[in-house]
């Protein structure tokens, strides 16, 4: 594994709203994305970027239409102690599905664990929201480190 940037997703569908998040964020082009539908190997691949140097973003499985937003292998995913410390792209949904979500990620206490990164999105539908916020911090991430790379090497 490279020092690339990763992207973990817990369906394989998610794949085209993170690409076209990206694409529109301008970035992306050192952003690879996996599709880690087990919890534990996301957890794995997650640590295997940050040994490697690299930096991962999960993207959060989302339903408006459950009992909870979060799906029950994100919730395994970012409370686990194989889970490496990563940015979380939550995306800023309207309420009351924003304070729904926002209340789950603290009952779970993700944000003691992660750093949560609130990111403004287009989609409505919770999952399809998820996977932009997460292709749209991705994006932003990798330029910044894009950046950092090219100040660092004058």
């Amino acid at each position: 594994m490279s020092r690339d940037l990763i992207v973990t997703l817990p369906h394989e569908a998610l794949r085209a709203p993170v690409t076209e998040a990206l694409r529109r964020a301008g970035g992306g082009e050192d952003v690879r994305i996996l599709a880690c539908p087990d919890p534990d190997e996301a957890a794995a691949r997650l640590a295997e970027a940050e040994h490697a140097g690299g930096r991962g973003v999960p993207v959060l499985d989302l339903s408006a239409d459950a009992e909870a937003m979060l799906a029950p292998g994100t919730v395994t995913l970012l409370t686990s102690p194989a889970t490496p410390a990563v940015n979380v792209a939550v995306p800023a949904l309207r309420d009351p599905e924003r304070a729904r979500l926002w209340g789950e990620l603290r009952t779970h206490a993700i944000e003691d664990r992660h750093r949560l990164v609130e990111v403004e999105v287009r989609a409505d539908a919770p999952a399809l929201a998820a996977a932009e916020a997460a292709g749209t911090l991705a994006a932003r991430m990798a330029a910044a480190d894009a950046r950092w790379r090219e100040e660092t090497m004058r």
